[in-house]
């Protein structure tokens, strides 16, 4: 009985080496020499636009793309976003609506499958600055130029500045007082907001300066 268990202890023990043995070897070969190809890893890249014409003004319709990696890395050495750089050339590109391919710039050893989209759609457009003035604008009422009802506004203008597509979209400037009244000794800096003729706000504008002061004098009777 004695013999006939240190004879299966030995059994057990030489079948855990085995598997031991086995299980180096696949960490230690298997990995690197195999097992791991085929495998492919996917990282988020933003876009960026290269060789915009001077006096003009560049947006892509995908602010990212998806690279597909390939090679033989692992879950621990995957590429990162950061690694990669993915541009559209837009040298030579006047005003228009263009489908452009991205570039890709990435590690030596990575392998780009594919980028998906295989293409970005960019608008060029000319950059246009506009003066306009600044109307007082508060809940329930509909715009005001300054000096109406007592509201002053310093500066009285502004200057906006964008695509001419969205620039030519703007009807006021409009500085919205908070609440749904102006009251006397109301003194406030205001954020002015390009507003297109539905009154909603139009993006993609810069406002120069982006804030104005709107103040209403204590000695002044607001009519309602």
């Amino acid at each position: 009985m004695i013999g006939g268990f240190f004879r299966r202890n030995l059994g057990l023990k030489a079948l855990s080496l085995t598997l031991a043995i086995l299980a180096w070897a696949y960490l230690t070969y298997g990995a690197n020499l195999g097992v791991r190809t085929g495998i492919t890893q996917q990282v988020e890249v933003p876009v960026t636009l290269r060789n915009v014409a001077a006096g003009m003004v560049a947006e892509p319709a995908a602010q990212a793309v998806t690279v597909v990696v390939g090679g033989d890395h692992g879950p621990f050495d995957a590429p990162s976003a950061k690694e990669f750089v993915v541009y559209v050339d837009l040298h030579g590109l006047g005003a228009g609506t263009y489908s452009l391919e991205p570039h890709v710039v990435g590690p030596r050893d990575a392998n780009v499958e594919r980028v998906r989209p295989a293409s970005v759609v960019v608008t060029v457009d000319r950059l246009i600055s506009r003066r306009l003035p600044v109307f007082v604008q508060y809940r329930g009422r509909p715009p005001q130029a300054s000096g109406t009802n007592g509201a002053n506004v310093a500066p009285t203008t502004v200057v906006v500045r964008g695509a001419a597509a969205a620039v030519s979209r703007i009807v006021i400037v409009a500085a919205e007082i908070p609440g749904d009244r102006l009251t006397a000794g109301f003194d406030a800096l205001l954020a002015p907001v390009a507003l297109d003729l539905k009154g909603r706000p139009v993006g993609d504008v810069a406002i120069a300066p982006n804030l104005v002061h709107v103040t209403v004098p204590k000695s002044v009777s607001i009519s309602e």
